[in-house]
């Protein structure tokens, strides 16, 4: 793209109303809201993971084990943003 075709910055900011952006409240209790389901996720997956073990299906156990772990380093990514620590 050249650099006549792209947008200036000022350009990109003109007619955005500051007060339609989302408040640091709101985008907060999104990301309260996502990190709730998103540790919901991680027991729901970690259980039915133990489940297929049980069951004998370790491979089906193993792929539900690696979702749970990518949710779970999702759920930490949003707790730092919200420093829960």
């Amino acid at each position: 793209m050249e650099e006549e075709d792209r947008p200036s910055r000022e350009g990109i900011n003109q007619g955005v109303d500051p007060l339609d952006a989302p408040s640091r409240k709101d985008i907060e209790s999104e990301l309260s809201e996502a990190l709730k389901k998103l540790e919901h996720r991680v027991e729901v997956l970690t259980c039915i993971s133990r489940e297929q073990e049980i069951s004998g299906y370790y491979g089906l156990a193993e792929a539900y084990r690696k979702q749970a772990a990518e949710s779970k380093a999702y759920a930490q990514s949003i707790r730092k943003l919200l420093n829960l620590g």
